[in-house]
């Protein structure tokens, strides 16, 4: 690949903008094929029945959106700007990220040993993977305020794999670097972010401890992820009956489609389990960090989504309904497997931020109370990377400080809940005096 880090700077922005345009083209291809109605929307779909017939240039990217103004009658007026926008913002985004990054953002200025372009272009990879994941998810959202289990999932697994595959496409750290440590000369593969990061990983996460761990996680959201119900209207122990049927449902084939449960969770299952137990048998004859790695995406995949499941729950107390979807639980357990469990913590304190000022421009400016929380999350994930070099530096010793973490969390959640309360007056109090007497 040295012949690629060789090309002039300006080629490689070109090709990477070319290549955001067509993600940016397949993201409005998903947004309209994974919604909860699929719509006959682009060049992608079969035209509707009424619709003049489509051209070769309707195919053509941004500019075919012009050509497609024609259907405007059968989808709305306008419509057509927002799919082109998404592929322009595309485009111009992605040659940015690449630049940001290519530059050394992702570390900060005091660090004068550059990153190995392999370690660059592997993080970008990922960080584009994920940010097109991110961005069909949140679209779908703010069109139907649900998150479709197709994107997180398979989002998911994914990343799974890709770090299992390329370890290098964890996010850099820089300890060696910085606290008063010697310079290092080179980077390896404590500089990459993992599951014990900032401190040394202890000799058991390698061990059959560590792939007891390691399968736990992934069980566990395997077992969340399965289509059930949760009700205690009828009692703790009909909630637990009504929930274990529902998940044999989900699992094991009805007799009317004998091979439905073969084709949905439990592949999932078994090829989960299968990679895990492959790379951690595998350490002697390649390198640890794979191992390492993927063990960083899940635990980073079950403390992604335990923490915005234990937002679920004491939001939906709080505010007296359900405050966040299971769809939102899902995204960040992905998000997880990308970034991290330390950078999932951030954009925990990030998201509430972004939600907050948009919840009251949109309460105050249309009067509508609910809002589609899943764009935060997103929103605040892209912050986390773009901004890694300083959240990593002004706050990476918070993650050295063993059980004063999960005491964080704790105290976050009860902050949170108070915040949430006081949100619930202010929007009764709104209500109550702009309804009549």
């Amino acid at each position: 690949m040295t012949w690629l880090y060789n090309l002039p700077l300006e080629l490689r922005l070109a090709a990477v903008g070319i290549l955001g345009v067509l993600i940016g083209t397949q993201v409005n291809r998903f947004v309209y094929r994974l919604s909860w109605v699929p719509r006959q929307i682009g060049p992608w779909a079969k035209p509707p029945a009424d619709a003049p017939p489509r051209n070769w240039f309707d195919y053509l990217p941004i500019v075919g959106w012009f050509a497609l103004r024609r259907e405007a009658p059968l989808h709305g007026p306008g419509y057509w700007l927002r799919p082109m926008t998404i592929e322009i913002v595309f485009g111009a985004g992605l040659a940015l990220l690449y630049w940001f990054e290519v530059q050394g953002g992702l570390v900060p200025d005091a660090v004068t040993t550059k990153l190995p372009m392999d370690w660059i272009h592997a993080q970008f990879a990922a960080h584009t993977l994920l940010i097109a994941l991110m961005a069909t998810a949140s679209v779908i959202d703010i069109d139907e305020k649900l998150i479709p289990d197709q994107i997180t999932v398979y989002g998911a697994l994914a990343g799974l794999v890709l770090a299992a595959l390329v370890p290098m496409s964890r996010l850099p750290v820089w300890d060696a670097f910085l606290y008063g440590r010697p310079p290092a000369t080179a980077w390896t593969g404590e500089s990459l972010l993992m599951i014990a990061s900032p401190n040394d990983p202890p000799d058991w996460f390698f061990g059959p401890c560590g792939l007891a761990m390691a399968i736990g996680c992934f069980a566990a959201w395997w077992l969340a992820i399965l289509p059930s119900i949760w009700t205690t209207r009828f009692g703790v122990a009909k909630a637990v009956r009504y929930k274990l049927a529902g998940m044999r449902r989900a699992v094991m084939p009805r007799k009317s489609r004998p091979h439905e449960g073969w084709r949905g969770y439990l592949p999932i299952l078994g090829l989960g389990l299968a990679l895990i137990i492959a790379v951690w048998a595998l350490q002697g004859r390649v390198s640890s960090s794979h191992w390492h790695a993927l063990f960083t995406a899940l635990v980073g995949m079950a403390a992604g989504g335990a923490i915005v499941w234990g937002v679920r729950i004491i939001g939906s107390h709080a505010l007296r309904k359900e405050a966040m979807g299971f769809g939102d639980v899902t995204l960040v357990a992905m998000i997880g497997v990308y970034l991290g469990w330390q950078p999932c913590l951030m954009l925990f304190f990030i998201a509430p931020f972004i939600g907050v000022v948009i919840a009251l421009l949109n309460m105050l400016l249309r009067g509508q109370a609910d809002i589609w929380y899943g764009p935060f999350l997103c929103a605040a994930a892209l912050i986390v990377i773009v901004f890694w070099a300083k959240l990593w530096h002004d706050f990476g010793a918070i993650f050295t400080m063993g059980l004063f973490v999960p005491a964080l969390v704790v105290i976050m959640f009860a902050l949170m809940w108070a915040m949430l309360i006081f949100w619930r007056f202010i929007k009764e109090q709104i209500i109550f005096r702009s309804s009549p007497e």
